[in-house]
């Protein structure tokens, strides 16, 4: 059920999955007021752009050529400034289906030891029609600011046994060192409030008060 925490916390690939996994979200709480409405509306299942007929970039103007395609991941900053670097990362199915199985395969190089206070900035968009919009910050899920995501991190009791078995630290501190994790099958078996369609993540953060990584990813989810 936990899989997925490892894999996007550990990674800081779309951390607010890990937010959503290892967070307790309360659907029914009122006190969100227009908030929790607005989330609610981005929770309704959109079909995803791949899927999506001619005649309806025509009728929105768009250029289908610019849809997404495909899983997309890249760094937002140069590699040289970058100390916890992501040099390889699959997953697939593409898109990725929830809850099912899901293969991880990933290269990290953490250049310098990351420990608390590790500040984390999450961004993440929904695409509807031709618009990216922003997921709002609802307990600890959605676009937020995390003092220090290490207090995340220290929710999962036990590292799952790939992470284990190939010396990944899923906890911080984290020490410098390189992590690699071959294709390997993670069964996830729990409901995200996330539904099909196109989404948008971006993590920075910084760690020892100095910049640490900035990723941004593009992915679909289909139920």
């Amino acid at each position: 059920m936990k899989a997925v925490v490892y894999v996007v916390a550990c990674l800081a690939v779309v951390a607010v999955v890990a937010a959503a996994a290892v967070i307790k979200f309360e659907a029914q709480d009122t006190d969100l007021g227009d908030a929790y409405k607005f989330l609610q509306f981005l929770r309704k299942p959109s079909l995803p752009e791949r899927y999506r007929p001619d005649s309806y970039f025509k009728k929105l103007g768009m250029n289908k050529n610019n849809r997404l395609q495909a899983f997309v991941w890249k760094s937002c900053e140069p590699a040289k400034d970058t100390t916890f670097d992501i040099t390889q990362f699959n997953i697939s199915p593409d898109p990725v289906s929830l809850p099912g199985t899901i293969i991880v395969r990933f290269s990290i190089n953490n250049k310098a030891k990351i420990y608390s206070p590790f500040k984390a900035a999450v961004e993440i968009k929904k695409k509807v029609l031709s618009t990216w919009i922003e997921i709002p910050c609802i307990e600890q899920f959605g676009s937020c600011n995390y003092d220090d995501f290490c207090q995340i991190l220290g929710m999962i009791t036990s590292c799952p046994a790939p992470f284990t078995e190939h010396s990944i630290p899923c906890q911080c501190p984290i020490d410098v060192g390189t992590f690699n994790l071959p294709a390997t099958n993670f069964e996830i078996d729990v409901t995200l409030p996330l539904e099909s369609g196109d989404y948008f993540a971006m993590f920075n953060a910084t760690a020892n008060a100095k910049f640490s990584a900035c990723y941004e990813f593009y992915f679909t989810i289909i139920d």
